[in-house]
């Protein structure tokens, strides 16, 4: 006889009010808990089980095709079943190292019809979403925002400070937000997954699980979900990224599909052509998932990388809640120069690296830039200097990383 065939295995999909918990079987070794909830708020449900279905094979259908193993649903959405098989193909083709594409589905396809009436936009208040809002403002759109993936639950008074914030931006434009909680990631030990991918929700499963989590609060009304792309489709050697405009334009269910928005621009052009001429947004930019105490901290690569790119639209990152100074390039500077100070900004990341920054240097036009916080003088700089060709040291690196892992257990225990 053959080994047995690994499984994930749903094995019950309950509602209590606004909250659907899904309880599992399996025997693989990357889960730490048997179930995982989604809330949805205050928004009251009626999709039937097969929608509701949605996303629990969006979170299981890419760890079965890495693992090999079988996936058992009672039911799921015929049209989401073969946008599954599109979404693998997708996968299939980078030829990734170490996965099987060896699983099957194991479910009963369920026909349902959409009654499509509005679009939707995945929204944080960064600005790849802002922009997208922007884009299509004139559209009658939701907002649907995630909490549990970027935002730990825990974090109770920096999530209320960014639901305040996205529901002012909402009520002040007459459009609707739900708000969505998960503990998805409580269940799974993704040390477990790093022989498929270095950062399994970064990589693999980013678009798949943050779309699917909107199906059942948004069926059968929906249309068409915007998810603001990440890279440019121009842009050389993209990263592997678990959302683009390969594998989110195949992601649909009954009724909907996802578009992968403003995917021809830059962040810097998106900037340029939409953020740029409506300054009242400006005060929702919230870009930082480093921290949970300010909105952006102005310290990370992600906070730094937004300033500098506002600067050189000649927009003051203080009016996008980045409260910086003159002494606040200076010091990116001496950090950019240092070499300790490189690793720990960039924490090794070539992908980062050469999309935001190496190609940013190339559109620097110092002719046109105002001098907000003696940006001129830093942008003289950036734009010649060849500190961002260096190459990053593996040892450096893990040193860093295990001070970090170090500093972090510390701060736990000390806080106990």
């Amino acid at each position: 006889m053959g080994a047995l065939k690994k499984y994930i295995r749903l094995v019950d999909t309950q509602q209590l009010d606004n909250r659907i918990t899904f309880t599992f079987l399996t025997d693989l070794d990357c889960f730490c808990a048997d179930s995982f909830y989604v809330d949805y708020a205050d928004k009251m449900l009626d999709a039937p089980e097969s929608i509701k279905n949605i996303v629990f094979a969006a979170v299981m259908a890419p760890v079965c095709w890495a693992t090999g193993a079988r996936l058992e649903l009672p039911c799921l959405d015929s049209v989401y079943i073969k946008a599954l098989e599109g979404c693998k193909q997708y996968f299939y083709d980078l030829k990734l190292r170490n996965w099987s594409f060896q699983e099957e589905i194991v479910t009963r396809p369920v026909e349902n019809k959409g009654d499509p009436q509005v679009c939707g936009l995945l929204f944080s208040g960064g600005v790849d979403a802002l922009t997208s809002y922007i884009k299509h403002r004139d559209e009658r759109l939701d907002l649907f925002t995630i909490i549990g993936l970027d935002v730990p639950l825990d974090q109770v008074a920096h999530i209320k400070r960014c639901e305040d914030r996205i529901r002012a931006f909402a009520d002040g434009r007459g459009l609707s937000c739900y708000f969505i909680y998960t503990n998805i990631h409580d269940c799974f030990l993704f040390e477990r997954l790093r022989k498929f991918s270095t950062i399994w929700y970064s990589e693999v499963s980013h678009s798949m699980l943050l779309t699917g989590l909107t199906a059942p609060i948004s069926f059968p009304r929906l249309n068409k979900l915007y998810i603001a792309s990440t890279h440019s489709i121009n842009h050389k050697n993209l990263p592997m990224w678990g959302s683009n405009h390969i594998l989110d334009n195949r992601i649909c269910w009954a009724g909907a599909h996802v578009i992968y928005d403003n995917g021809d621009l830059s962040r810097l052009q998106k900037i340029e052509k939409y953020l740029k001429g409506f300054p009242e947004i400006y005060k929702y930019v919230r870009v930082c998932w480093a921290q949970s105490q300010e909105y952006n901290c102005k310290k990370c690569e992600k906070c730094m990388r937004t300033v500098i790119q506002l600067l050189m639209s000649n927009i003051d990152p203080a009016a996008c809640n980045f409260p910086i100074d003159k002494n606040t390039l200076p010091q990116l500077k001496k950090k950019l120069i240092s070499y300790i100070g490189y690793h720990k900004f960039f924490s090794g990341s070539e992908d980062v690296l050469n999309t935001y920054w190496i190609s940013s240097q190339s559109m620097v036009e110092i002719d046109k830039l105002e001098d907000i916080y003696g940006s001129r003088e830093f942008f003289q700089w950036f734009k010649e200097t060849k500190v961002l060709k260096r190459k990053f040291n593996p040892l450096l690196l893990s040193f860093l990383g295990w001070g970090f892992c170090v500093k972090s257990a510390l701060l736990k225990i000390l806080n106990k």
